[in-house]
């Protein structure tokens, strides 16, 4: 588990702020603040806001899953945990919003956020 905490961290940008351990820390909103509506689209101002930072390199774990290229390994395991959070914040929120299908809008998101972030290096 050291060896996927110093990965996590080598890619981790220092304007961040924030451990992490606590990513969905540094992108979500705080419990209860704003509409659904409001709070999807502050992940997304999160991102825009870091990506200029000189250190943002994408999302760190998107990162170490695609070097690994093994869902198997237990960094790879660490990345998947990360973003069915996030996708589970998007489909919480989609719910909350009334969308028709919040399973799948909350998978589209997670894609557009995951493609934005890795533009964002590019």
């Amino acid at each position: 588990m050291k060896q996927i905490s110093r990965l996590s961290t080598s890619w981790w940008p220092r304007a961040w702020n924030v451990s992490p351990r606590t990513t969905q820390g540094a992108l979500l909103p705080a419990e209860g603040v704003g509409s659904p509506r409001e709070r999807i689209l502050h992940v997304f101002e999160r991102l825009e806001y870091l990506e200029p930072v000189q250190d943002f390199r994408g999302c760190p774990y998107v990162a170490a899953a695609v070097q690994l290229k093994s869902p198997q390994h237990p960094a790879s395991r660490v990345a998947r945990r990360q973003k069915d959070g996030l996708t589970s914040f998007f489909q919480h929120e989609a719910e909350r919003g009334g969308a028709p299908d919040p399973g799948l809008l909350a998978r589209q998101l997670t894609l557009i956020f995951d493609g934005a972030s890795a533009r964002s290096v590019v």
